[in-house]
């Protein structure tokens, strides 16, 4: 089994239990702290950017409690493995239920600490890649201090706005605090595609083209919005809609 560095992210809303796990961490060989969070936005954030191998999680906290959390943190490409650090023993059960590695009380001694990081690096070295690409089937929204789920067969446009973007889908819209690459990465290629730096869409919702002079193109969709297309998509969008075509014939 391979060994490395076990990289590490410590939650919690109490300044005294992020040093407390700190001081245990310097003790520790085999791991690292990469970053710690003081409340549950902060910690989804830095696991998106940071993307840890380990988060250990505060259950009770401002905003976001650790489930939420851990909840959001599951769509990621390579989720983090979680182990829950908490003053209660109420959660157990629903921690389990969202695969949780371990369930540590406080305060937390170095030995269960060990264990719980000795779990958390056996998930990851069992951890193999796809065969093939697994597209994202959901999203979790944040919403009024919870979480909300946003299918992605919904979603018929996205677009950026400033470090957000907006998920567009029959009956409202949700913003999301995420880039339109990263984001992309995850979305079937075979159903989405990128008309512009800040803007991606369901091919379905594509009903035309049309040139506007200069080498430039732009989309019509559905409901009359015309989006012109960057000159790096252009290609690859014409591509796909012919081969559509090819195969509806």
């Amino acid at each position: 089994m391979t060994s490395f560095r076990l990289r590490t992210l410590i939650v919690d809303d109490e300044p005294i239990a992020r040093r407390r796990l700190s001081i245990l961490f310097a003790r520790l060989t085999g791991v690292e702290v990469v970053g710690e969070a003081m409340d549950g936005t902060d910690a989804v954030e830095k696991i998106r950017s940071l993307a840890p191998d380990v988060v250990l999680l505060d259950i009770s906290m401002p905003g976001l409690d650790g489930m939420a959390v851990a909840v959001a943190s599951a769509v990621s490409k390579r989720p983090p493995a979680i182990v829950f650090c908490t003053a209660s023993a109420a959660h157990a059960a629903q921690a389990f239920d969202i695969a949780a590695v371990d369930y540590l009380l406080k305060p937390i001694d170095r030995e269960r600490l060990e264990r719980a990081l000795g779990r958390a690096r056996m998930q990851r070295n069992a951890v193999t890649p796809p065969t093939s690409p697994v597209w994202l089937d959901y999203l979790w929204i944040p919403h009024h201090g919870a979480m909300r789920r946003i299918e992605v067969a919904e979603i018929y446009r996205i677009d950026a706005e400033g470090d957000f973007l907006r998920l567009w889908t029959e009956k409202s819209n949700h913003l999301l605090h995420e880039t339109l690459t990263r984001l992309g990465e995850g979305l079937d290629p075979t159903v989405f595609v990128r008309l512009r730096r800040s803007c991606i869409v369901r091919i379905t919702l594509i009903v035309g083209l049309r040139h506007v002079g200069l080498g430039a193109w732009e989309a019509e969709l559905a409901g009359g919005d015309r989006v012109r297309i960057g000159p790096t998509y252009w290609k690859p969008i014409k591509a796909r809609l012919h081969e559509m075509k090819r195969s509806a014939v």
